[in-house]
């Protein structure tokens, strides 16, 4: 099962491949260009769940899919107002450190006390 990490990192890199505006995914000049939705959406591959979709949603700030802004996600009319791709790389990049820093506390927490000396 993937990671929101994992899900995260793949969907930046296919932004940063190819971005789209008003599109989930769109071919130009034989390249594949996604909005933040649909890096996401590829990104988790055939891995259907819902919750992996929602969670990688949340990190990066917008309110679940299913809590729209008129007729769009919120994620989807956030990524249409772009001007470029860098907003939405920056945002990616914040929310991919954000989720490294989690599994860093996780794995230290899980390795217990550290005992002096």
């Amino acid at each position: 099962m993937m990671t929101v990490l994992e899900v995260l990192v793949k969907a930046r890199a296919l932004i940063a491949q190819g971005w789209a505006r008003h599109y989930q995914q769109r071919y130009i000049n034989g390249k594949v260009h996604y909005c933040a939705l649909g890096a996401l959406i590829e990104a988790r591959n055939k891995e259907y769940s819902p919750n992996i979709l929602e969670a990688a949603i949340s990190a990066l700030g917008f309110a679940a899919l299913y809590e729209q802004v008129g007729p769009l996600p919120q994620i989807t009319t956030w990524n249409n107002r772009q001007k470029s791709k860098r907003p939405v790389l920056a945002r990616f990049d914040q929310a991919i450190e954000h989720q490294r820093a989690l599994a860093m506390m996780d794995a230290l927490s899980r390795s217990g006390p550290i005992k002096p000396g």
